[in-house]
C-alpha cells in the first residue's frame, strides 16, 4: 500500500473548501423567502391602511388624509426597497435568473450592482425618513397643540433624516469617486 500523496490529498481538500465556499451562497435563499413574507405583510399593512382611509375619508380634515397618503406611500416605498433587495441579491449573491425570465426582468434590475442598490437604498430611506418628518410635522400642524414632547419628536426625526442624507451623500461620492473594475466600464 502506497502512502498518500500529500500535494494531492491538500488539493483535494483545497477544492472541497471552495465547494463549500461557494455552495454557501445558498444559505441566503432562505433569507429571500422571508423577505418576500415580509413583502406580504407589507401588502397587507397597505390594505389595512387603504381600507380605513376609504372609511375616514368623509370626517377627516385635508391635513390627517396627507398624512394617511403619506403613510401609504411610506409602506410603498418599504415595499419597494424590499423587493429591490429580494431581487438583486439573489442575482447578484446566489443564482443568476435563467435566460428564459432574464428578458422579463426590468432594466434597473439588468444593470444594476451593488453599489447601485447601496445608493437606491440610501435614496429610499432618504424618503421614507422624509415622509416621517413631513408626517409629524403635519401631524404637529394638525392638533394645534404644539406640546414639548411633540417637538422634541419632531427634532429627533429631522436630526436623523438629516443624518441619513448626509450619510447618503457621503456613500453616493465615496461610490463615484472609487475606481471600477473593469468589467463594470
Amino acid at each position: 500500500m502506497t502512502a498518500p500523496n500529500p500535494e494531492r490529498l491538500g488539493k483535494s481538500l483545497e477544492r472541497g473548501f471552495e465547494w463549500l465556499l461557494y455552495s454557501s451562497r445558498w444559505l441566503l435563499a432562505p433569507l429571500y423567502l422571508g423577505l418576500i413574507l415580509v413583502l406580504g405583510l407589507f401588502v397587507l399593512k397597505f390594505a389595512s391602511q387603504l381600507l380605513a382611509a376609504l372609511r375616514a375619508f368623509q370626517s377627516e380634515s385635508e391635513g390627517r388624509l396627507i398624512v394617511v397618503v403619506l403613510n401609504l406611500v411610506d409602506v410603498t416605498l418599504l415595499a419597494s426597497l424590499v423587493l429591490m433587495v429580494i431581487l438583486n441579491g439573489y442575482r447578484n449573491l446566489v443564482s443568476e435568473f435563467d435566460d428564459s425570465r432574464r428578458a422579463a426582468l426590468p432594466i434597473w434590475l439588468q444593470r444594476m450592482d451593488s453599489s447601485e442598490l447601496k445608493t437606491k437604498l440610501f435614496g429610499a430611506i432618504i424618503a421614507i425618513s422624509g415622509i416621517q418628518v413631513l408626517s409629524a410635522f403635519m401631524d404637529l400642524a394638525e392638533t394645534r397643540d404644539s406640546t414639548v414632547e411633540m417637538r422634541e419628536r419632531l427634532a429627533w426625526l429631522l436630526g436623523a433624516h438629516l443624518v441619513f442624507v448626509v450619510s447618503g451623500l457621503v456613500v453616493a461620492l465615496t461610490d463615484r469617486w472609487s475606481p471600477k473594475p473593469k468589467w463594470d466600464k
